[in-house]
Formats: C-alpha cells, sequence, structure tokens
C-alpha cells in the first residue's frame, strides 16, 4: 500500500493529510479522520475524466483539487484529488470510473474502505484558508450504494482528438492545431499513414481554407492503459 503525506507550502487544501494513489486498494481510517484519493488523468484535453461514486452516509465529500503536471499546459494532463471525511464505524467503497467525453469507460478503480473508532491523528497545523483549484468539469451528484459498472465492449482500437490554442481564428490568421491518440486496446497499433491527412473548413461552409496531404511515415503508439 502505498501513502503519500503532502507536505507542500501555500494555502493547499490538501496539506499534510493520508494520500492513496491508483495503486492501492484498501484504505483504514477512523471517523473524521481525513484522507485523500488521488487519480492521474493523462488526457483532459480530449474530454477524459474520473467520476467518483460512494455511499454519502458513511463519507463525506469534503473538496475536490486539480492539479495539472505543467501549469502553462493544464489540459496536457494532471492529477485529480478527491478528500473524504469518514463519517461512521464500518466498510464500504469508493469507486472511480475514467471515462471519455462520450461516455465510455476506459477503466475503473474500486478502492475498499475500513472505517475503525479511533485511530492515529496527524500532526496538527496552524488552520489555512482554503483555495480550491477550479475543477475543469463539475463533479456530478454521489450515489449511494454504488455498484461497479462493467466495462463495454471497445469498437476502436483508440481515440483520436484535434485540439487548437484557441476556438476561433481571424482571416489571414496562422491556425495551431495538435493530434491526441490514445491507445485503448492492450498491445501496440500502428498508425499509418502519419501525420493524417488535415482539411480545415470554416464554420458552416465547405470549402476548405487549409489543407495538408498525409505524411509518409508511419508511428508506433504502445499501450496506454496496458492492464485495462
Amino acid at each position: 500500500m502505498a501513502i503519500i503525506t503532502l507536505e507542500t507550502a501555500g494555502c493547499s487544501l490538501f496539506n499534510r493529510v493520508a494520500t492513496y494513489i491508483e495503486a492501492d486498494t484498501s484504505i483504514t481510517t477512523s471517523i473524521n479522520q481525513e484522507f485523500i484519493i488521488a487519480l492521474h488523468n493523462p488526457s483532459p484535453r480530449l474530454g477524459n475524466r474520473w467520476y467518483e461514486s460512494y455511499d454519502d452516509t458513511m463519507l463525506s465529500l469534503v473538496d475536490t483539487e486539480y492539479t495539472p503536471d505543467d501549469k502553462s499546459h493544464p489540459d496536457l494532463g494532471g492529477t485529480q484529488s478527491y478528500r473524504f471525511s469518514p463519517l461512521k464505524e464500518g466498510k464500504t467503497e469508493a469507486i472511480f470510473t475514467y471515462k471519455t467525453a462520450t461516455d465510455k469507460v476506459i477503466r475503473q478503480k474500486v478502492f475498499s474502505i475500513d472505517i475503525v473508532s479511533s485511530g492515529p491523528q496527524p500532526a496538527s497545523t496552524p488552520k489555512q484558508t482554503p483555495v480550491t483549484t477550479p475543477m475543469p468539469e463539475p463533479t456530478p451528484t454521489p450515489v449511494p450504494s454504488p455498484t461497479p459498472l462493467p466495462a463495454p465492449e471497445s469498437q476502436l482500437p483508440f481515440q483520436a482528438g484535434i485540439s487548437s490554442d484557441k476556438d476561433r481564428y481571424l482571416p489571414g490568421e496562422d491556425i495551431l492545431y495538435g493530434i491526441g491518440i490514445i491507445n485503448l486496446s492492450s498491445g501496440t497499433i500502428t498508425i499509418d499513414p502519419f501525420p493524417p491527412a488535415v482539411r480545415i473548413k470554416p464554420v458552416g461552409q465547405d470549402e476548405a481554407v487549409y489543407s495538408s496531404a498525409a505524411g509518409n511515415r508511419t508511428l508506433d503508439i504502445a499501450p496506454d492503459y496496458p492492464d485495462s
């Protein structure tokens, strides 16, 4: 079991609290002994995100925080942290489902939580004013007594998307775009040709204002989730 204690300076709400990551499977804590579950989101730029589900009679979601891997490019990946406070003794689960923007399940993580009457208390720290980093999307309402979702059958072995530095361009402006490809299969896939052909059209028009031919090489992409 991996437990991390965050002790970064500043006013983050998540200082000096036991933190559990995706490699963990079980959590033992006590009533009112807060803890954090931190999960990495490698592709927020494609609309992918984690969705939490838990029994709100056993756990209270105190707050959430999104920490980008690179503050200058928050849509290129980051860690979503969920801070919980146990409400009563017993055993429960917290289920996290990683989905695409089209609600397709990529993977799921279940944490078994054992809440006891008492336990070790964390080192006391001066009270600080919480500062919450906005999430990419609002957190859905918790659902009591959750049931794990079965992973649907994949129709394609990969997920592809395109992103740009802004939503609209004026005539004559250079258009900057990036192509993101996630390998959803358990093996290596080959994109041939690479890069693919691109045609950019104004909204509501069929005539392309920019196009580029397909490349003359290939690209091998290793699995993003080899254990899923």
